[in-house]
Order: C-alpha cells, then structure tokens, then sequence
C-alpha cells in the first residue's frame, strides 16, 4: 500500500507480501522504529477485513457465502489496497491535504460505497 505509484492512483510497494530486501539481497524487517514491514502487514489487514465487514452488512441475507467469500478476497487483496494508497502511501488524496483520523474515513467510505456498488448489482430484497 505505500508508496503510491502513477501519480498518486495506484501503490504497489509490498503487494502479495513482497518482502522488503536491503541493497545487500537480505530481509530487512525494521520497516519504521518501532514496528516490522510484517505488524504493518497485520494492521492494515485488519483495517481491510473491517471494510469488509461494512460491506457483509449490507449484503446480509441477499447473496450466498462463496460468492461472497470470492468478492470478499477481491475486495481486501486490491480493492481496498489501492484506495488506502491514496492516503496512507502518499497518494493523491494526501497530497490535497486530506486529513484522515486513524483511518476512520478510508474505512467507512470504501466499505460503504462497495456496499452500495453490491446492493445495486443484487438488487431490492424479497422477504
């Protein structure tokens, strides 16, 4: 998810767990002070899994588990990876000065226009 590519759009750098090499060839898991390339790992896939969440929400009771289970790996392994850039990896979006509290605003509105994007596609509910 960092650091944003294309302008600012797109941002491949640790995409499918590519881990980060020194100039030597060797791992280096000191990504920040602080914390690895592998916690930032975790972190951020839980920011993902809870975009997800949003959308499963929406979607309750309107489409069957394994297609959703598919848009679901979609949806976390480069949807929402490429919308985070945008902010965290110093995309477009941070470059406006966009302001995101603990990633509240990436999260809601990410998973909340998938959702709408899903409700569309499924249509009205029958009960």
């Amino acid at each position: 998810m960092y650091p944003g590519e294309f302008n600012g759009f797109i941002g491949f750098a640790g995409f499918g767990l590519e881990a980060p090499l020194t100039a030597e060839g060797a791992l280096d898991l000191t990504y920040n002070e602080g914390y690895t390339y592998w916690t930032d790992f975790l972190f951020q896939g839980m920011f993902a899994a809870t975009a997800a969440t949003i959308v499963s929400g929406a979607v309750a009771e309107r489409m069957k588990i394994g297609p959703f289970m598919i848009f679901t790996i979609i949806y976390v392994g480069l949807v929402y990876p490429i919308a985070g850039s945008w902010k965290w990896g110093g995309g477009f979006l941070d470059q406006l000065g966009f302001y995101d509290f603990a990633g509240s605003t990436l999260v809601h509105s990410v998973g909340g226009w998938a959702a709408v994007v899903a409700v569309f596609l499924l249509g009205a509910a029958y009960w």
